[in-house]
């Protein structure tokens, strides 16, 4: 963990009527603002999911693979922001964000206030 974190929240809830369907979202704040979240959702069809990314090219977000714990996991310098289910994505640049599954688990890591190699060491920190 990134020195000066503390947690700050932790939060766990299943899905209506789906055993498999729990999520955990841990919060941690830093200095100045910072903080970063870790979610582990689980996957209740791993061979049927596909972290896709759409960051647009004139959206100033940057994206990559990198290696965690053996699996893929792609990055970006900006989180989506607004409707889903719109084709007007804006992105949240002041933020990043990487995402894995291993297993039947998907890890995904927002942060504001640390940069990408930062957030590559929190999540290669997990497990």
């Amino acid at each position: 963990m990134p020195s000066g974190y503390w947690m700050s929240a932790l939060q766990s809830w299943r899905l209506a009527n789906e055993e498999k369907g729990q999520i955990l979202i841990a919060t941690f704040t830093g200095p100045n603002g910072a903080y970063f979240t870790v979610e582990q959702t689980a996957i209740q069809q791993p061979s049927q999911f596909e972290f896709k990314q759409s960051a647009p090219v004139d959206g100033g977000v940057s994206t990559g693979v990198v290696d965690i714990h053996g699996q893929p996991a792609q990055w970006r310098t900006g989180v989506p922001i607004g409707d889903p289910g719109s084709e007007a994505t804006s992105w949240d640049t002041s933020l990043v964000s990487v995402a894995w599954t291993e297993g039947t688990v998907l890890y995904r890591l927002d942060a504001k206030g640390l940069d990408v190699s930062a957030l590559m060491r929190v999540a290669r920190s997990l497990g």
